[in-house]
């Protein structure tokens, strides 16, 4: 490593924002009204009848009417203020500099890896390109909302390409730690259950697509719980999750795969039926409903109220995920993240 250096991320406050939907199938022949707040869980007819008289909400960038019928291709742009929540920074983003055109990144959980949702401002890629100018697109490898540890990120677009190539090969080892519920065995676990998505949730089912994790125990905490080293052979969305869940052993604070209410008492250990997946996805959709069913989305022209959103956003965030990615090397280079707290 050539040095290190550390970017202090700050508190975003409101600004406008547009965002740029495209009606998919499933929007086609609803109106516009209805196709956003099923969509768009926290607005509400009246906000969206409001945005369509102000002219916020446009339809291929022409006024209409909240009951205009969509068409499969348009262009809705909405036009509002925008809060992000908060973001828990336990110390600051950490970069190490491999070379000239490559570095890489310690991110802490909370931050997001590229603009999503309700991120916009507030993620890695942007501050980065603020400080060092990198930009977003040449992020080689990315990590979940909630996980931290080590990413690779390239100032050269080429080789940005020759590294993602190698992503799933055999020139690629990753390695994380994590914590997680109950005793671990104290022998070496290889877990290679397929992986079925459904609905942006993982399942451990036959039906899946091939998946490869070792596992091996480091130690055993006073609490019961267990830090546990992972090397995912193959990298499927949720895959070092979705094992532990399947072995057993959740990861802590894990709000999807160690949550009872999703997965059942055994928390989705050996995996649930067709039926039963059915019925996690649903408690999961309703759950999502249910956040936002008391909640009225503020008035489009008033940046004021869009704190009392942010707080309602920040209500809903959960625990960061005991899971942390401590080294990655990826053909000649590699880089290895501290060690969290919750792991000594």
């Amino acid at each position: 490593m050539k040095s290190t250096q550390k970017l202090e991320l700050a508190f975003l406050m409101p600004y406008i924002f547009t965002d740029i939907i495209t009606v998919k199938e499933r929007m086609k022949g609803k109106n516009l009204k209805d196709a956003t707040t099923s969509e768009f869980k926290s607005l509400s007819g009246e906000y969206i009848d409001s945005c369509t008289n102000l002219g916020l909400l446009k339809v291929n960038l022409q006024r209409c009417k909240s009951e205009r019928n969509l068409k499969s291709g348009e262009i809705i742009t909405h036009r509002h203020w925008m809060a992000e929540p908060e973001v828990d920074f336990t110390g600051s983003l950490r970069v190490q500099y491999i070379n000239d055109n490559l570095i890489a990144i310690e991110k802490w959980p909370t931050i997001p890896v590229h603009p999503v949702g309700i991120y916009r401002k507030g993620w890695v890629g942007m501050k980065l390109d603020l400080v060092i100018n990198v930009f977003a697109s040449q992020l080689v490898n990315r990590l979940d909302l909630m996980v931290s540890g080590i990413m690779f990120v390239s100032k050269s677009s080429l080789m940005c390409r020759e590294l993602t190539d190698l992503l799933g090969t055999n020139e690629t080892r990753k390695e994380y730690i994590c914590r997680v519920y109950g005793a671990f065995p104290s022998y070496q676990i290889t877990c290679d259950k397929p992986l079925l998505i459904r609905d942006k949730v993982a399942f451990a089912s036959d039906e899946g697509k091939f998946s490869v994790t070792k596992f091996r125990k480091l130690k055993t905490f006073n609490d019961g719980t267990s830090l546990v080293h992972c090397e995912p052979i193959t990298g499927r969305t949720h895959q070092i999750r979705v094992h532990l869940q399947y072995l057993g052993f959740p990861i802590v604070n894990d709000h999807i795969y160690a949550n009872q209410i999703y997965f059942g008492q055994k928390m989705g250990r050996n995996g649930l039926t067709f039926e039963e997946q059915n019925e996690t996805l649903a408690i999961i959709n309703d759950e999502i409903e249910e956040q936002w069913e008391d909640f009225e989305y503020p008035a489009p022209d008033n940046p004021e109220v869009m704190i009392k959103y942010r707080n309602k956003k920040n209500a809903v965030q959960k625990k960061p995920i005991l899971l942390h990615a401590l080294k990655y090397k990826l053909g000649p280079y590699e880089a290895e993240a501290s060690i969290p707290s919750w792991a000594e």
